[in-house]
Formats: structure tokens, sequence, C-alpha cells
């Protein structure tokens, strides 16, 4: 081989290997603009009485490897945005992600109740005292392949909890008596979940022995809401035993009701019956396909 046909030959093999690398390089750092839409068609009741600017949406897209497995310990790309209906969107590399998102609620006056820092594990923050709106959260994930200038993914939110209450309808009985003189202690007599976790979406850690205080609430009916809680679920229904203490002002306790709640997610479940009497029997137990009303007075 002569010295112009070697050099003629390196030539041409530096161009392939520029060409070849330049082409690779170029298809990775394309970007994609991808829009993300929130749903709550399953829960049209999502976020009742709370703000819209209140509602707290920690977006999060996680890239999958070359072998298919997801790459879940750092998001490749996050926002933090609030309403019900954000407009949310995301300039990412060609490729395949998971676009997982926690919505829950944010208080003017206060702190929200879930720490979101790690997707793995979102645990309940601060002191916990049931009776609480801003309790309640959602979440949902989509697939998303940014092939293409632009993309959409629509991710279908649900309440990973149930939200259940339990209302007296035996206050006329008591005539004049004031009723908020009343005090009520609910106690979870087994697990109790505190933290959840997105990529496996169920519970990640409980506590056992929880209880909490509340007191009565007159609604415009003339019953009187003595307390409610909301419980996260794993995707089966769950047996969830609470017992109810009806105390007076002095912390006498005057009878107890115990309530066997069979719960599935995203249920609202309001439990009525003859709880400031007494007259309700205990071991009320909750059908998990039920939605709505439970008259528990026998």
């Amino acid at each position: 081989m002569t010295l112009k046909q070697s050099l003629l030959l390196f030539v041409l093999l530096g161009s392939l290997i520029c060409t070849l690398s330049c082409s690779g390089s170029k298809a990775y750092d394309d970007t994609v603009t991808a829009s993300v839409q929130l749903r709550y068609t399953s829960d049209p009741t999502a976020f009742p009485s709370i703000p819209d600017g209140q509602i707290r949406n920690t977006v999060r897209v996680f890239r999958y490897n070359d072998d298919g497995t997801l790459s879940n310990a750092s998001p490749v790309a996050e926002k933090t945005v609030f309403g019900k209906d954000p407009e949310i969107s995301f300039s990412l590399p060609v490729g395949k992600y998971r676009v997982s998102v926690w919505s829950d609620c944010a208080p003017e006056d206060g702190s929200p109740r879930w720490d979101v820092s790690d997707f793995r594990s979102i645990p309940l923050t601060g002191e916990y005292n049931g009776c609480d709106e801003y309790v309640q959260a959602y979440r949902g994930d989509a697939e998303l392949v940014a092939s293409a200038a632009t993309v959409a993914v629509q991710v279908n939110m649900i309440m990973p909890m149930a939200r259940w209450e339990v209302v007296a309808t035996d206050a006329a009985e008591f005539g004049d008596t004031d009723i908020s003189l009343y005090r009520f202690r609910f106690t979870y007599t087994q697990f109790y979940p505190t933290a959840f976790g997105m990529f496996f979406d169920e519970p990640t850690d409980a506590v056992s022995g929880l209880s909490f205080y509340s007191k009565a609430k007159v609604l415009e009916s003339g019953n009187v809401l003595l307390g409610f809680d909301y419980v996260l679920l794993s995707r089966a229904f769950s047996h969830v035993p609470v017992i109810l203490e009806v105390m007076a002002a002095d912390g006498t306790i005057l009878h107890t009701a115990a309530v066997n709640l069979y719960l599935s997610r995203p249920q609202r479940i309001s439990l009525q019956g003859d709880y400031l009497s007494g007259h309700t029997a205990s071991g009320i137990e909750m059908d998990p396909e039920f939605d709505g009303n439970i008259d528990s007075n026998i």
C-alpha cells in the first residue's frame, strides 16, 4: 500500500468514526417536550373543601435503564406545581420514562402532612391528630416514551386511602344538653399505616395502638359528626378495627363502641348510629364494596 493510499484510508476511517459517534451523540441529546396531565376522574370528589392553591403536586420523572429496570434512586427531572389541574411540562432526552405524581395538601397556616423527599417511602410528618382533611393525598404514575418532538401523557390519580367518619343520629334525645362538652377518643387496635411507597403502591410503615381525640360538630341535618380519619391502604381491602369511647367533660368514659372497618381505596364512608346514647351495637362491619352512608342502628 502506497503512502497516498494509506493517508486516504486514514481519512476515510476518521470520517466514518466521526459520523458514527456524532450521530449517536445527537440521538441521545435530542430533547423532547413532554406534557403531563393529571386526571381525577376516578374520584370526582378529590380534595373537597381544599382551596385549589393549597393542592401540591410533586411530579418526578424516572428513566428506564437499558435492561428495562427502573432507575428509581433519583429522578432525572422533577417539578412541584400547585392546583388540581396544573400545566406541567418537561424537556427530556429521547428514552423511556415513568412519570410519578404524589398530590397532597399544603395549608397556608402549616406544613404539608407528608414528606415527599423520597418516593420510595413517603411518611407522615409532625404529630398525628386525626380529623384532619389535610392528610388526604392522591398518587398516580404513567409510562412515557420520548421519541418525538412533543409527547403527552395522562396520569390517572387515585386516593391510596379511604376516609371514614362516625355520625351520631341521636342528638335530639339529649334536649338542651351541650353536646360540645362531650369528647370522643378513637383508637386503632391494630396497625395504622404511616408511610406510603410510590414504586410498590402500598404502605411501607405502620404503628400500633394509635389514637386521637375529637370534638362534636353539629351538621346541618342535626346529626353530630363525632370524628373522621384517612387510612392508607394497599390495593386490596383491609380490616381496620377501631374503638370509639364517648367521654364526659371530666374524662369519664360513658360507653364504648367497637367498629370493624373493612375498607378499600378510594372509599368515603359515613357510619351512622346512636353513638351518643350508646344504643348502637358494637362489632359493626362495613362492606368493602360500599361507598356512602351506613345506618348502624339495630
